[in-house]
């Protein structure tokens, strides 16, 4: 990476951390790009060099916030583990990014009620989603067939983990595919 792409970088990263400052005390509706400029504390045309309005700013944020999320998880996929424990390991990880997040959680649910309005943050969402269940089947399939795992439908077990995804299963399934899920595992085995 050359010196200039570092520096182009660094400047992208400090109009997004400024505009995350922001839109955490004003929301994504009440800030405006002179509130981002002036936090950044960079010219008008230095931030429009990056992003041309605010809504690529919110795209930007929430895509990165996922890609951080993503790679956490594909640090996991080829880790020696059984199923079982990279699952577990892949809930700490979201446990410990919620927690060091707490300040900006109010954030992140404008975010997601934003995706139902938003095409860049909808398709930002849809594209994490669909990332993240990409990297739970399998999981669930090996763990299967290893015999780790009881067999059960791998998708439906990963979306029981992931989120509810409306263009893979209704809402109605979904909770009751979970909660079957849920009282198979806590019924107590035949002897």
């Amino acid at each position: 990476m050359s010196p200039n792409s570092d520096a182009s970088s660094d400047r992208r990263a400090q109009i997004l951390e400024a505009a995350a400052r922001v839109f955490a005390r004003q929301g994504f509706e009440g800030a405006s790009m002179n509130d981002i400029i002036a936090e950044a504390g960079i010219s008008k045309g230095g931030v429009y060099w990056y992003f041309k309005s605010k809504d690529e700013i919110i795209g930007s944020i929430v895509k990165d916030y996922f890609e951080r999320d993503l790679d956490n998880a594909r640090s996991l996929f080829d880790a020696p583990l059984p199923a079982p424990e990279k699952l577990l390991a892949l809930i700490r990880f979201a446990v410990e990014d919620i927690e060091s997040m707490m300040g900006m959680l109010p954030l992140a649910f404008e975010a997601y009620a934003l995706a139902f309005h938003n095409p860049v943050v909808k398709q930002a969402l849809e594209d994490y989603l669909d990332s993240y269940m990409a990297f739970l089947v399998p999981i669930f399939q090996r763990g299967i067939e290893l015999g780790e795992f009881r067999e059960v439908e791998a998708s439906e077990a990963a979306l029981a983990v992931a989120a509810i995804k409306p263009d893979l299963v209704s809402l109605k399934h979904h909770i009751l595919s979970s909660i079957q899920l849920l009282l198979d595992g806590l019924k107590l085995e035949e002897i």
